[in-house]
């Protein structure tokens, strides 16, 4: 089934990052490593760990996007950025 980007928004609010990471099993975690573009490999507080990290990697860029403007991006910036 099809989800509307409404639905993720009303559902995301419900969740903080850091306590949503403590709380998931391996399986979910190795999930969203490989969705993320990350290697699952190493235990769950590893996992957990490079998840942070990327996330907080994904906040900072959007922190410069905004302050630069998105018409500073090349189109291959961009659909990275998006990614």
């Amino acid at each position: 089934e099809e989800v509307t980007n409404d639905q993720i928004s009303e559902f995301a609010k419900l969740f903080n990052d850091e306590f949503t990471l403590d709380n998931l099993s391996r399986v979910h975690l190795v999930n969203m490593c490989k969705f993320a573009g990350l290697t699952p490999f190493g235990t769950d507080v590893i996992l957990r760990e490079q998840l942070r990290n990327h996330l907080r990697a994904i906040r900072q860029d959007d922190i410069l996007i905004r302050q630069e403007g998105i018409d500073t991006l090349s189109p291959g910036e961009l659909r990275e950025a998006c990614r």
